[in-house]
C-alpha cells in the first residue's frame, strides 16, 4: 500500500510553472561515455539505444562522428536503426564536422564553441571577433544544408553575461533553433541558476533554451531542475549521471522527481527504469553504487526499526514514491539500529519461525555490532 497524499504537500501549496512540454535530450553515448575507462562498441551502443527507446525516450545525442570511423559508422547505424527518434550529432563548429555529420544520415546536430575568455584563448588560440564569424559562418552552413541546429557555448556559466550575448545573438540571427546553456564545470547554483535562465529565456523569446549541467559541486541534477523551473525546456542526462570527471545531470534523478514531485507527465515506462539502469551498469562495466538516488543499490533499503515501522504499515511513511513503480523493490535490512519490526518481516518473508527470546538474542547482537544470519541455529 502507498498512500500518496502526503507526495508533494509543499508543493501543491507553493506551485512551481514549469514549461509545458520538457524535453529530455540523452548525452549517455556521448558525454557519458567520456566517462574514465568506459568505451561503447557499436554493439553496446545499439543496445543502449535499443533500452532507451523502449523506455520512451525519443531525442538522443547519438556520438561524435569526428572521432573516428568506428563512431561515425554506429551513429550512422543508430539514424538508419531509429528513424523515428532524433538522433543528433555532435559537433566543433568546423564546415567539416557538419559535413560528416550530414554523411552520416543526420538531421540533427549539436555544435558548439568555448565561450568563456579563458577557454577560448587558452585552448583554442583565438579572439572573440574570430569566434563570432566562425558562430555566423558554420551555423549558416548548417542551416543551409536543411539541419536542425542546436547551438551551444562550452564553460557559459564562466563567461560574462555581456560576452556571452554577443556569441548567441550571432548564433540565433544565423539561424540557431535552439541553444544551450553549458555549465561545464558544474560551479552554478541552484538560486544562480535560476535568475541567469530566467534571463536567457527573456533575451530569447521562442527559442528552446537547454540546460546541460555538470556534477563537480554534486549540483548538476538541482541546477537542471531550476533550470527548467525558470523557463529552460529542455534538459540534458546521462543514465546514472556517468561521464566526464563528476559526471551529468542524472536521467532517473531528474525525470522521477519531475513525476512525483511536480506531477508532470512523462510518456515513458517507468517500471522498465531499473533495467534500463542495470543494462547500463553492466554494459558500461561500471557497479552500482551503493548510495545513488533512485538507482542505487541502497536506495531502497531500510535497516531502522523506527523506519521499518512505519514501512510496514503505510510505505509512504519512509519512500518517496514507491519502489516497484520503477521496477524495484522495498528491502529490509539489518543492523545496530534495527528493531523487533525487521526481525519479523524478514522471518515472515522467509517462512521461518523465530520466537520472541530468539527475537531478542538476535537484537542483542545487532546492538553489539555483530553481524548476524536469523537463519542460524542460533535465531532460529
Amino acid at each position: 500500500m502507498f498512500d500518496p497524499t502526503y507526495q508533494n504537500t509543499i508543493f501543491r501549496e507553493t506551485p512551481v510553472s514549469l514549461p509545458e512540454n520538457i524535453d529530455i535530450y540523452d548525452v549517455t553515448l556521448r558525454d557519458g561515455e567520456q566517462h574514465p575507462n568506459v568505451h561503447f562498441t557499436m554493439k553496446d551502443k545499439l543496445l543502449l539505444v535499443e533500452k532507451m527507446v523502449d523506455f520512451g525516450i525519443t531525442m538522443i545525442e547519438g556520438g561524435f562522428p569526428a572521432t573516428s570511423q568506428e563512431e561515425f559508422e554506429t551513429l550512422q547505424e543508430i539514424i538508419t536503426s531509429y528513424p523515428q527518434v532524433k538522433i543528433y550529432a555532435f559537433c566543433r563548429l568546423k564546415k567539416e564536422d557538419i559535413d560528416l555529420a550530414v554523411k552520416s544520415g543526420a538531421k540533427y546536430i549539436v555544435t558548439f564553441i568555448p565561450s568563456s575568455e579563458l577557454l577560448l584563448e587558452k585552448k583554442l588560440g583565438i579572439q572573440l571577433d574570430t569566434a563570432l564569424e566562425r558562430v555566423n559562418e558554420v551555423v549558416r552552413y548548417a542551416k543551409s544544408l536543411g539541419l536542425y541546429v542546436r547551438f551551444g557555448c562550452e564553460d557559459a556559466t564562466r563567461t560574462p553575461i555581456a560576452r556571452l550575448k554577443k556569441i548567441y545573438d550571432v548564433a540565433v540571427e544565423a539561424g540557431a533553433d535552439a541553444i544551450g546553456i553549458a555549465d561545464t564545470l558544474g560551479v552554478m547554483t541552484p538560486s544562480s541558476m535560476t535568475p541567469f535562465i530566467k534571463m536567457m529565456c527573456e533575451m530569447y523569446p521562442g527559442i528552446k533554451i537547454a540546460a546541460h549541467c555538470h556534477n563537480d559541486y554534486g549540483l548538476a541534477t538541482a541546477n537542471t531542475l531550476a533550470a527548467i523551473e525558470a523557463g529552460a525546456s529542455r534538459a540534458h542526462t546521462s543514465l546514472c549521471g556517468i561521464g566526464e570527471r563528476a559526471g551529468n545531470a542524472s536521467f532517473e534523478e531528474l525525470i522521477t522527481i519531475l513525476k512525483y514531485q511536480y506531477n508532470y507527465q512523462f510518456n515513458f515506462k517507468f517500471e522498465k527504469l531499473h533495467e534500463l539502469t542495470e543494462a547500463l551498469y553492466k554494459i558500461a562495466k561500471i557497479p552500482r553504487p551503493h548510495i545513488k538516488a533512485v538507482c542505487g543499490k541502497h536506495s531502497f533499503t531500510h535497516e531502522s526499526g523506527i523506519h521499518v515501522q512505519g514501512l510496514l504499515k503505510d510505505e509512504a511513511t519512509y519512500s518517496p514514491f514507491p519502489a516497484q513503480d520503477i521496477g524495484r523493490e522495498t528491502q529490509i535490512a539489518l543492523g545496530k539500529h534495527s528493531g523487533k519490526a525487521n526481525i519479523e518481516f524478514l522471518a515472515k518473508k522467509h517462512k521461518i519461525s523465530i520466537t520472541d527470546i530468539k527475537t531478542k538474542k538476535a537484537l542483542k547482537d545487532l546492538k553489539e555490532g555483530k553481524k548476524i544470519d536469523i537463519f542460524k541455529s542460533r535465531y532460529v
